[in-house]
């Protein structure tokens, strides 16, 4: 790629190359290693032939072909803790939404107060449903992953 014109603004995306680590058989030298350990290597890799200087890289786009089992793991842990935080969450705005609904009645609270409260319910209300999508999604890729998941099984 050093043959290329280096003529670019600021604002452009540059690909500078592509990098990947060696094959090896499953369960073998990477065993121990999770998914960003192996990306980090392959991105060293990458830099350490590429014809620029890593310093000036602003972002660089990776992925995995195949995501271990323990990083599904650690993922499917934390979005339970996720899914359990923005429950509590949830519980909290429902008590300050009713709190102002009485507010509002009794005459003691504004449209104004209400409706934001009823804004961070309802967002909480949202919030509580992408965790609970992440947490079921997620642990449908662990069941795949340890071969409880039927492959011939339509998901639609």
């Amino acid at each position: 790629m050093a043959d290329q014109p280096q003529n670019h603004t600021p604002f452009e995306a540059v690909i500078v190359d592509g990098g990947r680590i060696p094959f090896q058989r499953s369960g073998t030298g990477y065993k121990k290693l999770m998914a960003y350990d192996l990306g980090r290597m392959a991105i060293e890799g990458l830099i350490g032939r590429a014809p620029i200087n890593g310093n000036d890289l602003d972002r660089v786009i990776m992925g995995t072909v195949i995501q271990d089992v323990n990083t599904a793991l650690n993922d499917y842990k934390s979005y339970v803790k996720q899914l359990e935080s923005s429950e509590k969450a949830l519980q909290a705005a429902e008590r300050a939404y009713e709190t102002q609904k009485q507010r509002y009645e009794v005459g003691a609270g504004t449209l104004i107060e209400l409706s934001e409260a009823n804004a961070r319910y309802v967002e909480a209300q949202s919030s509580r449903a992408q965790a609970l999508f992440r947490v079921i999604f997620q642990q449908q890729i662990l069941e795949y992953y340890i071969g409880k998941l039927d492959q011939n099984v339509s998901l639609n």
